[in-house]
């Protein structure tokens, strides 16, 4: 194991036990990892923070619907990821965790679409998905940032 996260003292392996008494949920199945600067969406499997994936749409397809899934978004380094194009989360009761210091500003754990095409850029179409320590970003002139349509 790696020490994928300044923040944390040591080397960790996150148990779907542990997970869902972090996040307050009252089970979680998978986890699965994205790490935008180590990541592969090809060749990783993103069942740990060593074989993570690169984007959320990845991850997004390799999770399970109604399966309380969680997808854990732990940065080797200080960028975000860069979804070149929309990303629509249809699977319900999903949670998505930023695994990094929870600070107000520049904060890595970050969704970034990077085209002016992604509009939106994220469609959260199913029921009971939560966003925790997550900032969803767009630098180029983007009508909507994010559509809701699930509950």
């Amino acid at each position: 194991m790696r020490k994928f996260n300044q923040y944390y003292p040591g080397d960790i392996k996150i148990t779907p036990d542990s997970m869902a008494g972090i996040i307050g949920q009252p089970v979680v199945n998978n986890i699965w990892y994205i790490d935008p600067q180590t990541g592969d969406d090809t060749n990783n499997s993103g069942t740990s923070p060593d074989d993570a994936f690169d984007t959320l749409s990845a991850a997004n397809s390799a999770a399970t619907d109604l399966n309380y899934d969680v997808i854990v978004m732990a940065p080797t380094g200080t960028g975000g990821t860069a979804d070149a194009s929309a990303v629509t989360i249809s699977k319900s009761y999903l949670t998505l965790v930023g695994a990094t210091a929870p600070t107000n500003v520049s904060q890595r754990s970050r969704i970034l679409f990077s085209t002016a095409a992604t509009s939106p850029g994220l469609t959260i179409s199913g029921n009971g998905n939560r966003f925790l320590n997550v900032q969803l970003a767009s630098f180029v002139d983007s009508n909507i940032l994010v559509t809701v349509s699930g509950d």
